[in-house]
């Protein structure tokens, strides 16, 4: 038996850097910022329709509880929302295709 070795081409398609999503540790910081604002948010609507019952000022104080009661809710979607790619995959660059290759003008040669 002969054994023939295994020839890599490498692959001229390079992904643009550019085009690439955020790491997960990035998308899950940048969720849990935003569900910690919305929580803050929340907290200081509760704090608020507290102190507006004390003072007597039942319909604001209603409504800042409706706030409190709602922005749970509020909060996962707005975490949950993050960007996509258009496509679901990066943007390659093709070396062949030469429509996608940037023109660099001549300049001056410095001899050294």
């Amino acid at each position: 038996m002969r054994l023939t070795p295994i020839r890599h081409r490498p692959d001229p398609k390079v992904v643009v850097v550019t085009g690439a999503r955020a790491s997960r540790h990035v998308d899950i910081e940048d969720r849990r910022r935003k569900y910690l604002i919305t929580m803050a948010v929340r907290t200081v609507a509760f704090v608020g329709a507290v102190c507006l019952f004390v003072a007597g000022l039942e319909w604001e104080a209603a409504l800042l509880l409706v706030l409190s009661l709602v922005a749970p809710i509020i909060g996962v979607v707005i975490a949950n929302n993050h960007v996509r790619s258009a496509a679901g995959r990066p943007e390659v660059y093709d070396p062949d295709d030469t429509g996608n290759v940037p023109s660099i003008g001549r300049g001056p040669t410095i001899d050294g």
